[in-house]
């Protein structure tokens, strides 16, 4: 086993595909009419949809062993946008086996979407698990060649001004019963949209952080997790460090995200496991001018105790 090639996981989030969706007047009694100027003004610049033709096709040359989805598929939460994530992930060229995917507060945009399981619909066959429920599908356990992928659900519609994100106790609860199923074989990969590692500024924490972030921690204490995210748009590491053993969080930047005046990039990541856990990865990051994919380092780990964290 120790001679075995590493695994390689690809690491896509927040795609917010624009221009293929037509909203009706009705779409925009919701907290959709504020989200739908955004979009018009500032997203639809940001996001060009053809970069997102362009992630799926490097897919398509370079392969990974799997592909996780961190959720934010859509921007509003209407069915055109569900459609068109899907046949982009279909443009990847991997079997849906091979993909997996958790949803993020954009694909749970609003009650709606939310209660017509638009997600579910669309993507399900990306969350499937080898240890169902019988009522939800997350968390779902993915035991995959060389690793196991365990998703979670963090979005959930909430009010117009926020965008955070909740696992809930019965979730964690049953996200300790496939922690401790036979076939949660090391290393482990979790997927979730928000990131497990609290905003310095509480405000910002309440209105888009993890509200239960700790409570993950604590509970994959102990088993080596890396715990991929999204939601953020930026590439981001942290070694977090408890009292049963470290913890690896990686966030990947927004797949179709040009920045504008901020700092982030579009792009996605790519890791290594084998064996005895995470082995490294690189950042493949836009490069407007030459039209291709920049391979850069992952950013250095920042490490934290979490005990120190508030």
């Amino acid at each position: 086993m120790s001679g075995a090639a590493p695994v390689v996981v690809a690491h896509i989030s927040d795609l917010h595909p624009t221009g293929i969706a037509r909203f009706r007047p009705t779409d925009l009694l919701t907290k959709r009419a504020l989200g739908w100027l955004n979009l018009a003004l500032l997203r639809r610049k940001r996001h060009p949809y053809e970069l997102l033709l362009r992630v799926m096709d490097d897919l398509r040359r370079d392969p990974p062993d799997q592909l996780v989805v961190g959720g934010d598929l859509v921007n509003l939460g209407v069915p055109e946008e569900f459609a068109a994530s899907r046949e982009l992930l279909g443009r990847s060229g991997l079997p849906a086996e091979r993909i997996s995917a958790v949803p993020g507060n954009h694909d749970r945009y609003t009650s709606d979407a939310h209660e017509r399981r638009l997600f579910e619909v669309y993507f399900g066959a990306f969350a499937r698990s080898a240890a169902p429920f019988p009522d939800d599908l997350f968390p779902f356990l993915q035991p995959r060649p060389g690793l196991t992928v365990l998703g979670l659900c963090s979005g959930w519609p909430a009010s117009p001004i926020q965008a955070r994100g909740t696992l809930g106790a019965r979730q964690l609860g049953r996200l300790a019963e496939l922690l401790r199923h036979p076939a949660a074989r090391p290393p482990l990969v979790v997927a979730v949209h928000h990131p497990p590692i609290p905003h310095a500024e509480p405000l910002k924490q309440w209105l888009n952080g993890l509200h239960d972030w700790r409570a993950l921690l604590e509970l994959l204490a102990g088993t080596g997790a890396a715990i991929l995210h999204g939601h953020r748009h930026l590439s981001l590491h942290w070694e977090v460090e408890t009292p049963r053993g470290p913890l690896r969080v990686l966030g990947t930047p927004s797949a179709s995200d040009q920045g504008g005046k901020s700092p982030r990039t579009a792009g996605y990541h790519r890791y290594r496991f084998g064996p005895d856990g995470f082995l490294g990865g690189e950042r493949r990051i836009w490069n407007a001018a030459r039209e291709a994919f920049e391979l850069h380092e992952l950013p250095v780990p920042e490490r934290v105790r979490l005990e120190e964290l508030r």
